[in-house]
């Protein structure tokens, strides 16, 4: 099975222009790729009715796929990686289990959730599978991790961790469920929430605040 042609069909910029981290900015291109697939070969036989379908002068069977590719505006910020969504019915799973973001077809926008517009941790959608479970090294997908950050200046700075401390986030807890609320209201606003669920969000985030603050 072999690409024969690449087809651009639409390319721009992602959440206008957001760097992500060392890697900047990012584009996203779509189109179409064309595929030769050779009927007799044995890795194709598992295809239904591949011997049946027409085939062109090379003797391959003509196909096509949809493609949808981010990367990096600037190609040298990349780290030379490709992680490849392999989708179902034309969902784009991967990107959903990465800081837990919400799925969605077109990743041109997005939709932040409260937990990311006002964080109190990285967020995973997976997490290591344990050595005793077998596999070791393999990932669990759907079974995340919180991964708080650190509660101080003083805690990072001993830690040698890179995220800003909480206490440089939010001046007190107060401070922080008044920016959670303007985070609710913000997706009530743009009609990604409800408003009858704004109380209990804040409620939850409170909820995280203190087991957080009592670790």
């Amino acid at each position: 099975m072999a690409v024969t042609s690449l087809q651009i069909t639409r390319r721009s910029v992602v959440l206008d222009g957001r760097p992500f981290a060392a890697a900047g900015a990012y584009e996203k291109i779509m189109g179409v790729l064309r595929i030769g697939v050779d009927p007799v070969h044995s890795a194709n036989q598992a295809i239904t009715d591949l011997a049946a379908a027409p085939r062109n002068t090379a003797g391959l069977v003509e196909c096509e796929a949809d493609f949808y590719l981010l990367k990096p505006c600037d190609p040298a910020r990349g780290n030379r990686r490709l992680l490849l969504d392999v989708p179902n019915r034309g969902r784009k799973v991967a990107l959903g289990l990465l800081n837990s973001t919400p799925r969605v077809p077109d990743p041109a926008t997005g939709i932040r959730p409260v937990e990311l517009l006002t964080p109190l941790a990285t967020y995973t959608g997976w997490n290591p599978r344990h050595p005793a479970q077998g596999v070791p090294g393999d990932l669990m997908s759907m079974l995340g991790s919180t991964l708080p950050f650190p509660l101080t200046r003083a805690a990072r700075q001993a830690s040698g961790d890179p995220r800003v401390s909480i206490e440089e986030r939010y001046a007190s807890r107060a401070v922080y469920l008044a920016r959670v609320h303007d985070s609710a209201t913000r997706l009530v606003a743009e009609r990604h929430m409800l408003a009858e669920d704004v109380d209990a969000v804040i409620e939850r985030a409170g909820r995280l605040w203190d087991f957080i603050a009592r670790a």
